[in-house]
């Protein structure tokens, strides 16, 4: 959200051996590319809607498009991407 706020330019960059097109080249690189995934197919209204106002709206919504299983082995793997930084 605050890349997109301040309007953060796209990189091309490459991280575990995965090249990305990013505008969060140093935070969370990986991370923030499988979440804009999600969001192209929700909405980033919805997620920004979640972020800001702490709802279970995105994760509903993208649970309601895939399933519940899907969601939270997405959310696991994101998890884990975190902890092995």
């Amino acid at each position: 959200m605050a890349s997109k706020a301040l309007n953060t330019p796209y990189e091309n960059v490459k991280y575990f051996d995965i090249s990305l097109h990013t505008n969060t080249p140093d935070y969370y690189p990986l991370e923030c590319a499988l979440v804009n995934q999600m969001a192209y197919v929700i909405g980033e209204d919805i997620l920004f809607d979640s972020t800001l106002h702490a709802n279970n709206n995105f994760r509903d919504s993208f649970i309601s498009l895939t399933s519940e299983k899907v969601f939270f082995k997405i959310q696991k793997n994101i998890d884990l991407l975190i902890e092995t930084r």
